[in-house]
């Protein structure tokens, strides 16, 4: 049963994440990369279209003009509601040192830094989009668009939350709710339901599903690929068309299975985690990117390394970053205090840094 705030147990999201892999899984053994980069634009549309329908709504349901609306989210909170508090809302750059705090300066110019290389340098998901392009420069710039495009989509997005903030978490502006107010997490996902009328209830609920294809057919394409080009093709002593094309779609099932599985995983993990789900989210990319990263930029600055010390570095990225979880943590050191997100990105990236310059080059090899 679902909590009292209308939070979904573990049961109804293990469902769910079933429902999406087993049939983004089949979508993706249809098409290819070009099914899926043209499926996520029409995605995106509905996705848009879906947030901007929500901001109408909202706007028109909290009765202050745009002055009124300024001076309410620009107010310092001092309380502790769920939804968030304990800073003005409209700050833009936060100076904290806090070991834990995951959104600052520091972490932007650091552990989130690396993030973002490590995403755009070595990661197959982005890098299978910029391959399709006619040229490396026309891939250049497709990823600097996208950059570009992403800053409006993430205001709009940011927006969003403002508003949701003083519909559900300023009852002295709103007229009370006949429901428990939501966590933050759930703010949107209870407004489109219980706010919205029914056909755009079903329009932003769509918008919500494509995100969740859309992560996940990326995925699909980008690991079944690597899997073919890196593991079968090297290993195979013929070059049986279709024996590759049942390796590829074997290779779809495979990793769908277990990415349902991995996120299956992540629903009971996140229950005892410390971070906030956006920073849950990001830091599970850095399992993968810390060790990667160091390996990239050993090649990229460096003229060590060699194929065991790049085989150490992955290594030590995925074990520092386990090491480092706020439940393990916690468990080893007895200490309240947790390392955030970025924070982790970057101790893991440095150490598996070092692991990797450490190896000797191959004589023959002028680089890693």
């Amino acid at each position: 049963m679902a909590g009292d705030a209308g939070q979904p147990s573990s049961g109804q999201l293990m469902a769910a994440i079933a429902t999406i892999a087993v049939i983004g899984t089949l979508y993706a053994l249809v098409g290819g990369i070009a099914s899926v980069i043209w499926t996520e634009v029409v995605q995106m549309v509905v996705l848009l279209g879906a947030v901007v329908c929500a901001l109408i709504q909202l706007r028109h349901s909290i009765p202050l003009d745009l002055g009124g609306l300024y001076d309410v989210l620009s107010a310092a909170r001092t309380g502790s509601d769920r939804l968030g508090a304990g800073h003005a809302k409209l700050t833009v750059l936060s100076l904290s040192l806090s070991p834990g705090a995951e959104f600052t300066l520091f972490t932007a110019l650091s552990g989130w830094l690396l993030l973002n290389l490590a995403a755009y340098g070595t990661d197959q998901d982005l890098a299978q989009r910029m391959l399709t392009c006619r040229s490396a420069a026309a891939g250049g710039r497709s990823a600097i668009s996208a950059i570009l495009l992403g800053i409006p989509i993430q205001l709009l997005f940011m927006a969003l939350g403002l508003l949701l903030y003083v519909f559900y978490a300023r009852p002295d502006i709103m007229a009370p709710r006949p429901y428990p107010q939501p966590v933050a997490e759930q703010a949107f996902l209870t407004f489109i339901i219980r706010e919205m009328p029914a056909g755009l209830r079903g329009l932003m609920l769509a918008g919500l599903f494509a995100v969740a294809f859309t992560s996940l057919l990326s995925a699909l394409n980008a690991m079944a690929a690597s899997a073919v080009n890196d593991v079968y093709r090297p290993l195979a002593r013929s070059s049986d068309a279709r024996l590759e094309l049942l390796v590829s779609r074997l290779a779809v099932l495979l990793w769908g299975a277990v990415l349902g599985l991995f996120a299956c995983l992540c629903v009971s993990w996140r229950s005892g985690d410390h971070d906030s789900l956006l920073g849950f989210a990001l830091g599970i990319m850095s399992f993968a990117y810390a060790g990667l990263l160091a390996v990239f930029l050993t090649a990229l600055f460096t003229r060590r390394g060699n194929a065991a010390s790049a085989i150490g570095a992955l290594l030590t990225g995925f074990a520092v970053i386990t090491l480092l979880q706020p439940r393990i943590w916690l468990a080893v050191t007895q200490h309240d205090s947790v390392l955030a997100a970025p924070w982790r990105m970057l101790i893991a990236t440095g150490l598996a840094f070092l692991v990797c310059a450490a190896g000797r080059p191959a004589p023959s090899a002028a680089r890693l």
